[in-house]
């Protein structure tokens, strides 16, 4: 038996901070965008979002998969959106996949971001920035996911290594897509 290291985001923890954020700018009907199914990484994601809901009294009221794929995650929000019940925050389990779905929901369903449904993406890729989503997103620490891949191989040449999991934090990083918080004079 051959056990392996890792190296990831905490994605339990991003997916709690999504949650609190969405929460805590005044969403009530929370939905949840997976990538694949068997993915620890979204599995993570979403264990962290639901678990976090419902310390705060909520729950995700509808769920999909978008797999992913581009295609596939604007089929997903179509579904999701189509009913009366649809999510008024929806947390996507990548960008590439929130991107796709705000553009499903701006362009199909006529919704303002983030006035009529907040979207939260994770990774903070180059297109999260881009004028046209400036996307609220979790960043993964790339630098500090490199410099421990590094070192974990370096060990593993010299071998010295117990396999280990490094597990880096992540950046909640507030754009346009989340309600900004309420100012003092605004309550």
């Amino acid at each position: 038996q051959h056990a392996s290291s890792s190296v990831t985001s905490d994605n339990y923890a991003g997916g709690g901070k999504v949650a609190r954020l969405l929460v805590e700018r005044g969403y009530c009907r929370f939905g949840y965008l997976a990538g694949l199914e068997d993915s620890s990484t979204s599995i993570e994601r979403e264990r962290g979002y639901r678990d976090t809901l419902r310390q705060l009294g909520h729950d995700v009221s509808c769920r999909e998969a978008g797999h992913y794929s581009f295609g596939l995650a604007q089929a997903a929000v179509r579904r999701m959106f189509a009913g009366d019940a649809a999510p008024d925050a929806l947390f996507v389990g990548n960008d590439h996949m929130a991107i796709a779905a705000l553009d499903v929901l701006r362009q199909e369903f006529g919704l303002r971001v983030p006035e009529d449904v907040a979207v939260v993406g994770f990774h903070d890729g180059p297109q999260a920035s881009w004028g046209a989503y400036q996307l609220t997103t979790v960043r993964q620490r790339v630098e500090p996911m490199v410099d421990a891949t590094v070192n974990l191989l370096s060990e593993q040449m010299q071998a010295e290594l117990r396999p280990r999991d490094v597990v880096v934090p992540c950046d909640l990083i507030e754009r346009a897509t989340v309600r900004a918080k309420p100012k003092d004079n605004d309550l």
